[in-house]
């Protein structure tokens, strides 16, 4: 047994790491020694409260410990004041009720002296003390000190008397007992035996108190009560003047000269209020006397069905007349023989009594039902109307040509300029770099120093311009429905209505009475002769625009046609559309899609992202989210892979990373080389519609070689030479047609063909060649066409000359299959994982360029990120609609529209709400939003919805966005939070 005791216990973690009070274990602990215990005081409360030592091991607090000591702090700070007021009060009450003796009006109440024997008795009982009393004493200490007779005293003494008499206090040294002590004893003075007051902690003193409730204790029966000992007597004119007029005995005028002098209006005033609070006491009660029919139970809810406002208001004159006095005089100044005076009477008894007792909430009750159910009195319908709101230009675009088109020719509008230029692609390698920077320096500790040198905003050339903030006028809804192309017919009108309205200049004369419709469609086009203002909406609200302009195209004025109305597609819609292309290609809902490690879906499971969706309509916000936070951790992984590193904490084997007093440059240079290969490895993988096109640009180059060489005059199979058209050509020989330039000397390629055979009694001509056309250029469409037969002259011909020697031995001969060959090696199995991870990490960071394009408000990357979409959504299986949308934006921007609105539609598809770099919204994001209030406020008018209420609500709604916001903000409300966090585990 002796052994056992010897024993030393084992050091469990969860003893270190357990409350230092319970024991217990707890993930969200607060450690004793931490700055938010320090700045909150919860470790000297608790050395208070219980006493306990500072151990450096065990230092932490669970939540629930650290609730109660908060709870302690909050009752003891509570407790403190209520004392302090209480102490305040007694003092003053006993100041007011001091008397003197006749002989002694005009001196000062003098201290009795302490004399030795007091001090002794009182040293004994201090000595005498138990010793649970004294540990007692020194571990729950009073929250103020008692005062003492000797203090009170003192207190007395200096308090103002008409007359200032000093008093001397006897001396101790005069009385002979004190030389019976011994000398050593100190004895306490009066200054040493009076309390000293204790400083408290800072979670004891009592909370500063707001502006509002300083002003709300300065009036009322609690100002009264508090100045009552203020009020001085009357004097002698005044109580003359009272006996003459009570001896009159005229009642008003005796009030009247009451209410004149200030002491008596004051006192007057102050029985007013105690009667009213009596009369709201006896209304709270709830067994012991009458309830009010104002308290309704659960039990007596069902009696709601007979309520009226009489039960309310004779209660207000049976049980609270000096209420209902004071109501009345205030609410009605003037009766009315209607009964609308009555509910507003008894609502603002109701809200009152509620705010002095909470459960008399008979009106809240009410409300309550009424705001549930409506007072409706009009059916409510499904109407699918349209939301609007203007904004204005912040880039100046009067300089700019508007009176023809980019390209007056549109034949001249080369196919070249749907696809990404050299420089297009160097941006668009530069921009996934950054984007990509912008992450890694964020998850990789050895990375972090480099995060000054990152790019925060991709600048562009209009940057200080997006950055100030927008001018935005919301519009009421219109009842138009754009599934309609009539209604779509009538919102254009409106708008030409609204255009006029607003570009009609002051010495304009209005229209004369009697005029004809062509007279006001001739003034119209007058004055809206040189405006034109684009239209931004979704995919379908476009094509609707376009449809209904299509139908008024046989209309004589052009504001009939709506020509001054340009039709543009919005940004954010087709981003969701993107995204939802995302979810086709890489987000599958199955279970064994769930089973895949890596997935979309695999990781939506595992962290429990419920409100992600198959469809990205439901929820976008939570998809987009979900795509980035995986295209994230793909680039880490694919980072970790690239440099060498085992762990997120680890350090880089495969590169070299530049030191800590680098200078700014050599970071940079480090970043865009470094960081930009490893984009070109795993991010910018290259197309297959631009492999095809590279191929074919190659293809060319290398055929115009060939003619070159053909058709050179040192070639001997030239086909310009004399025997050219005398020379044999094989059937299934491969060609190419040529025709002379017509300016200059040379040729120019047509197309690339086969010689073929044609039927036997077909008569051929000697000096032509029966051609197959395999492909055709550019200038030569108009001429053939693939897949036709033609006879071409064989003096056009130019024939791919043999291939040298050199050549020969330099081409590998290519290995024919044999299914006997034992050596022969199995062909390298597809590696779908890395497939799956290289498309999410190309159409993540593509994500990731539409989001920071969007908030730079950078229109030129937008143009060029719309190329892009353009190949993305013409893969797509079906639904290609935005990729005909993308050819038509960039047909309108670089041929179509005048140089003007061309460059409007650009820089015009963001606004700004708060102003500052990197804060843009797209136009439809933006108009998403403003329709999420509106329907907000159109919810609250419930089944009462009418035209003139809803074109009144919807106008202001945007202004009292606005006003709720500041409300809340001077009323302490919190805004909520726009960002979605989810929990990341790291693993070692």
């Amino acid at each position: 047994m002796a052994e056992a005791e010897l024993t030393p216990i084992k050091v469990v973690e969860t003893d270190l790491n357990g409350c230092r009070c319970c024991g217990a274990a707890d993930n969200h602990r607060l450690y004793l020694f931490g700055e938010k215990s320090k700045a909150e005081g919860i470790l000297e409360a608790l050395k208070d409260c219980t006493g306990m030592n500072e151990c450096e091991e065990l230092s932490f607090l669970c939540r629930a410990c650290c609730l109660k000591i908060t709870n302690i702090m909050k009752k003891t700070s509570e407790l403190k004041s209520i004392f302090q007021e209480w102490e305040q009060e007694s003092q003053e009450r006993k100041a007011t009720q001091l008397r003197f003796k006749r002989g002694h009006k005009g001196e000062s109440p003098t201290t009795s002296p302490v004399t030795l024997s007091h001090l002794a008795k009182k040293a004994m009982t201090t000595t005498t003390t138990c010793k649970s009393k004294i540990s007692l004493t020194s571990r729950f200490q009073r929250i103020a000190p008692k005062p003492s007779t000797t203090s009170e005293s003192t207190e007395l003494a200096e308090l103002p008397t008409k007359e200032t008499s000093s008093c001397t206090q006897p001396s101790t040294a005069s009385h002979n007992p004190a030389s019976s002590i011994d000398e050593s004893t100190e004895l306490p003075t009066t200054e040493e035996t009076s309390t000293q007051p204790r400083v408290l902690p800072t979670y004891l003193l009592p909370n500063p108190r707001t502006e509002a409730a300083k002003v709300l204790e300065s009036v009322g029966l609690q100002n009264v009560k508090a100045r009552a000992h203020e009020v001085p007597c009357l004097s002698s004119e005044e109580k003359a003047k009272l006996c003459t007029e009570a001896a009159k005995g005229s009642p008003a005028v005796l009030a009247q000269l009451i209410m004149e002098i200030p002491q008596l209006q004051k006192c007057v005033q102050s029985i007013l209020l105690q009667n009213i609070d009596s009369q709201c006491k006896k209304l709270c009660v709830k067994t012991k006397g009458t309830p009010s029919v104002l308290r309704v139970s659960r039990a007596d809810q069902k009696n709601l069905t007979s309520f009226t406002w009489m039960q309310v208001l004779k209660e207000m004159k049976d049980r609270a007349p000096d209420v209902l006095d004071f109501l009345v005089t205030i609410a009605v100044p003037k009766l009315k023989d209607d009964d609308k005076q009555l509910a507003p009477l008894c609502v603002a008894y109701g809200i009152l009594m509620n705010l002095r007792c909470r459960e008399l909430s008979l009106v809240q009750k009410i409300n309550t039902v009424v705001l549930a159910t409506g007072s409706a009195t009009k059916k409510n319908s499904d109407m699918h109307w349209i939301a609007q709101y203007a904004t204005f230009d912040r880039i100046p675009s009067n300089h700019l040509d508007d009176s023809r088109p980019l390209v007056s020719n549109i034949d001249e509008f080369q196919n070249k300029e749907y696809l990404l230029t050299q420089v297009e692609l160097d941006k668009l390698k530069s921009d996934f770099t950054v984007l990509a920077m912008r992450v890694l320096v964020q998850y990789f500790p050895c990375l972090s120093y480099l995060k000054d040198d990152v790019c925060q905003h991709i600048t562009h050339r209009y940057s200080i311009e997006m950055a100030k903030k927008s001018v935005i006028m919301p519009l009421p809804i219109v009842p138009f429905n754009q599934n309609k192309h009539s209604d779509v017919c009538q919102y254009l009108e409106y708008l030409e209505n609204f255009l006029l309205e607003i570009f009609t200049p002051d010495s304009e004369p209005p229209v004369p009475p009697g005029a004809s419709p062509a007279d006001v469609a001739s003034r119209k086009d007058r004055i809206l002769s040189e405006v034109k203002v684009p239209l931004c909406g979704d995919l379908l609200g476009r094509e609707r625009v376009t449809g209904a302009k299509q139908t008024r195209m046989g209309c004589d004025y052009k504001t009939e046609r709506f020509e001054n109305i340009v039709e543009n597609v919005a940004q954010w819609h087709a981003k969701q559309s993107f995204l939802g292309y995302i979810w086709e290609q890489l987000y599958d809902s199955s279970p064994m899609c769930g089973r895949e490690v890596g997935t979309l879906y695999n990781i939506r499971q595992q962290f429990r992202m419920v409100n992600v969706y198959s469809d990205v309509k439901k929820n976008y916000k939570s998809a987009e989210l979900l795509m980035l936070s995986v295209t994230k951790a793909y680039l880490c992984c694919a980072f970790m892979q690239w440099a060498g590193i085992e762990t997120l904490d680890g350090t880089p084997e495969n590169i070299t990373l530049p030191c800590e007093a680098s200078s700014h440059e050599e970071r940079v240079n480090f970043l865009n080389c470094t960081i930009g290969k490893f984009v070109e490895e795993f991010v910018l993988v290259e197309c297959d519609v631009e492999k095809a096109w590279r191929e074919q640009q190659e293809q060319k180059r290398q055929q115009q070689r060939c003619v070159n060489q053909s058709l050179s005059e040192d070639t001997p199979n030239t086909c310009t030479s004399p025997s050219a058209a005398d020379r044999q050509i094989e059937t299934g020989q491969i060609v190419i047609m040529v025709q002379p330039k017509l300016t200059g000397p040379g040729y120019d390629v047509l197309g690339v063909g086969q010689v073929v055979r044609l039927q036997e009694n077909d008569n051929v001509p000697h000096d032509v060649v029966p051609v197959f056309v395999a492909a055709v250029e550019e200038i030569a469409c108009n001429m053939l066409s693939v897949g036709q037969v033609v006879l071409w002259p064989k003096i056009k011909l130019a024939i791919y000359p043999p291939p040298t020697q050199e050549e020969q031995s330099t081409k590998q001969p290519e290995p024919t299959p044999s299914s006997h060959s034992e050596s022969a090696v199995p062909p390298r199995e597809e590696d779908r994982l890395m497939n799956y991870a290289s498309q999410c990490l190309q159409l993540g960071v593509m994500l990731m360029q539409l989001n920071d394009t969007e908030k730079e408000g950078d229109g030129e990357r937008c143009i060029m990120n719309w190329k892009l979409l353009m190949l993305y959504f013409r893969s797509r299986s079906r639904g290609m609609k935005y990729a005909f949308e993308a050819m038509r934006l960039i047909t309108c921007v670089k041929a179509l529209y005048t140089e003007k609105m061309a460059f409007r539609i650009i820089h015009g598809q963001f606004v700004n709400v708060r102003g500052g770099p990197g804060n843009n919204y797209a136009n439809d994001l933006r108009m998403e939003m403003m329709v999420k209030d509106d329907k907000g406020m159109l919810k609250g008018m419930c089944g009462n919805k009418t035209l003139k209420a809803i074109d009144r609500s919807t106008s202001a709604a945007y202004g009292l966005k606005k006003i709720i916001n500041v409300i809340d903000k001077e009323s302490g409300v919190p805004p909520d939070s726009p960002n979605i966090h989810i929990p990341v585990h790291r693993r070692q």
